[in-house]
Order: C-alpha cells, then structure tokens, then sequence
C-alpha cells in the first residue's frame, strides 16, 4: 500500500526536469512570521472548516471533466490525515518518514485504503492517524477535507482529511505495531510559509510546482503530498494578503485571485 504514497518525482529527477525558482517569490514577503491568522485558536479552526467545505464541494465543470478519470467507484479509495497540531505552543504540522520516502529524501502524511465496514473515508483517516501517529479519535477535531485526487498511477483515489490534534509532544507519539512508520516530525507553519522552506519546481510543461524543503532542506515534500500540503496552507493562511501572494504569485505571475 505504501508505494501509493511515495512521491511522483525523485530529487534526481526534479533536478534534471525543471529548477527551483526562488525569485518566484516575492522579496517583500520572504521573512513573514508570527501572522496573527496564525493561531489554530477555535475561531481560526471554525474558519478553516467553513473554506474547507467549500474547496470540498466540485464545482459543476470540475464534476464533467473528473466524472470519468478521477472519481472512479471501481478502484480503492484512500485517506490521508493532515495534522495540525501545536508543538511547544507554536501551530504546526506533523509529518512521517516510512521506508519508502527514504530513497526520495521525501516525507508523507499518515495514510491508510479504505476498508468496507469503514463507514466513512473520514474513519479511515481516524485509523490512520492511530495507527500512524498513535492519537485516538477523541484527541482529534476533524475540520474538513480537501477535493479528492488521485494518486500519479490513477489507481486510487485520495481524500485528505485536516484534522487538529491539540498540544503535541512529538517524542511522546508511538504508533502502531502494525505501522511502517520510522520517524514522526513538526515544522512550524510559519516556517512552511516562508522562504526557507517554500520553493517552486517548473515542469516541462511550464506549470508550476510547490517544493517544501524541510529539516534544513534535508527532505522535501514534493508531488502529491507537496500539493495537498500547499491547498492545506491556502485554507489555513486564509484571506492574509502577504500570504495569499506566497502561496499563488507564481501561478498568476504575481497576482493572486481577488
């Protein structure tokens, strides 16, 4: 099951494909901290859940263009839990490390495939989340999930579930028996949401990619998780300008959506 989550580009292969572009970002918002929207307090996170089901809800031309590639009722679905949690009073997020991610330098979010008897995709990533970090489901408040997607073989179709889990002491975590995971890490989001972590890789088909260069740029979280961290980051950033320029200028040259 693991090899679904393991990142579409190798760092080998990013480097050969496209190159990062720092001067994407603009110079003025390179050093943003402490942004009072910032807090995961319980009116951010009423905030957050309102966007979220939003962004979660397909519009009627998105509906059309998926119904026959990424929707599909005959292969598995999956979930991922996104964890926002606080770490020494600061909002952050939990990352994992499996085995998988180690030939990548990459990272991932807990992840498990839907089971029949689950009722829900949202009590998949509650299992997830158990299994992988070691929190029960009455330490979690699911705020809402993200559009579902599929993974880079389109053989299953994905749904991230954000969810807070309070006060966190990372070395405290013990997940399963049953879990693959080796290492469980934060970062704060302050950091994800400035230029030492946030960089843009240019595909050959001159899109634009988020890179996320975390632990000193030790590891990366690029391809499918990279995307769904950086929707994450749009619903937790919210409405802040500075911010909303970060996260969408180098997709509308600089000029975020009003």
């Amino acid at each position: 099951m693991i090899s679904i989550w393991r990142n579409s580009y190798s760092s080998a292969g990013a480097s050969a494909l496209c190159s990062f572009q720092r001067s994407l970002l603009p110079p003025k918002f390179k050093n943003i901290s402490g942004c009072r929207l910032l807090t995961l307090d319980v009116e951010h996170r009423e905030r957050m859940a309102v966007d979220l089901q939003i962004q979660s809800t397909p519009t009627l031309k998105n509906s059309l263009q998926n119904a026959a590639t990424l929707f599909k009722s005959n292969i598995p679905s999956a979930a991922l839990f996104v964890p926002l949690c606080h770490v020494d009073a600061k909002p952050s997020l939990l990352f994992t490390i499996r085995p998988s991610d180690l030939s990548y330098n990459s990272c991932s979010f807990p992840a498990a495939e839907h089971l029949d008897e689950e009722g829900s995709l949202i009590s998949t990533s509650l299992r997830a989340a158990r299994t992988d970090l070691g929190v029960l489901p009455e330490q979690t408040e699911v705020l809402g999930t993200l559009r579902e997607s599929t993974d880079a073989s389109g053989g299953v179709n994905i749904t991230p579930i954000v969810s807070y889990i309070g006060n966190v002491h990372v070395a405290s975590l013990r997940p399963s028996v049953h879990s693959e995971v080796m290492q469980t890490f934060s970062v704060p989001i302050d950091e994800l949401l400035s230029d030492r972590c946030l960089r843009w890789m240019q595909l050959p088909n001159k899109n634009v990619m988020p890179v996320f260069l975390l632990r000193d740029g030790t590891l990366q979280a690029q391809g499918l998780t990279s995307m769904i961290l950086h929707n994450v980051l749009r619903v937790v950033a919210g409405p802040d300008p500075a911010y909303r320029e970060i996260l969408y200028g180098p997709f509308f040259k600089g000029q975020p959506p009003s």
